[in-house]
């Protein structure tokens, strides 16, 4: 693999640690090349398969490990490539509930999908894989996942200087954190109805016909098997984003659905659960810790 070549990490240096704080700077001291995998083949240079490449060709530049005893998991999850389904790695229970939610409302998304090596002169060198890329309101953004206790020096760097390069591409760069847990239960329940067999999506388009405002579930299921079927269309309508619901309870038959009015982006998601946060934030962040002497900020 690529990786292998990449020459290993080196100690950051006081100028290189004051340069991180201003992300806007890093540009222009920092040499950054990124490496992908397309097709089965390692890219290098790989800036221009970044913007223009076909998603559905981007492959992980590696693959998760999970060691005893480790506190972290990692799983493959099915995610929708058009007609077909791929499978794509999550590398931490605080990950895989953004690429649930990115796989819902994102057009596409890949995990694990670039590899960048940053390098300063003087010999500072460092590497970094952005854990998703997403194709979101008709724009291309890199994404990390991290929950802020764990936001260190470390992830400051790497935060700043994979900002500042997907910005040279024309790209977004953001930092998703932990999603609530009532809003992760109500993902994997809604997620199960991805794949809904023809009578249940028939079954959909009868309750969305009928429902012309506010109403609950309960109201507009009957008992009986043709219920479980008529709860299930629901769910496939939450899905599809033809109904919105409000993900902060728990959804059940109580739960109120309306008729969709405008399309949820996954950053207006992220951002309505204050689950967003850019390098900027980061910086901020860490430094401030650091500053008060905190060497590991918690959250």
């Amino acid at each position: 693999m690529l990786r292998s070549e990449v020459p290993p990490a080196t100690p950051l240096t006081e100028a290189d640690t004051a340069a991180l704080f201003s992300p806007d700077r890093l540009l222009p001291g920092w040499r950054v090349e990124a490496e992908m995998r397309v097709a089965g083949r390692d890219v290098r240079d790989a800036g221009e398969g970044l913007v223009f490449g076909s998603l559905a060709l981007m492959e992980p530049v590696r693959r998760p490990t999970q060691y005893r005893q480790s506190a972290n998991r990692i799983g493959l999850a099915a995610v929708s490539d058009g007609a077909a389904v791929r499978h794509a790695w999550w590398e931490s229970l605080t990950e895989w509930p953004v690429l649930m939610a990115a796989d819902w409302l994102a057009d596409g998304v890949v995990s694990q999908p670039v590899r960048l090596a940053a390098s300063l002169s003087g010999g500072t060198s460092t590497w970094h894989v952005p854990d998703l890329l997403v194709f979101d309101e008709d724009a291309r953004c890199l994404i990390d996942v991290r929950d802020r206790q764990w936001w260190d020096l470390s992830f400051a760097a790497h935060s700043a200087w994979t900002s500042a390069f997907a910005q040279s591409l024309g790209l977004d760069y953001y930092v998703a954190t932990s999603l609530p847990r009532t809003v992760t239960a109500n993902l994997m329940q809604v997620r199960q109805s991805m794949r809904s067999p023809a009578h249940v999506i028939a079954r959909a388009a009868v309750i969305l016909s009928a429902l012309t405002a506010p109403r609950a579930m309960a109201a507009m299921i009957p008992g009986g098997q043709e219920g479980r079927f008529d709860y299930q269309a629901c769910l496939w309508l939450i899905w599809t984003g033809q109904v919105d619901v409000d993900l902060r309870r728990p959804i059940d038959r109580g739960s109120v659905l309306a008729p969709a009015t405008e399309a949820t982006t996954l950053r207006s998601f992220l951002t309505s659960h204050g689950c967003l946060a850019d390098a900027h934030e980061v910086c901020a962040r860490v430094h401030e810790a650091y500053r008060r002497g905190v060497a590991a900020p918690r959250g």
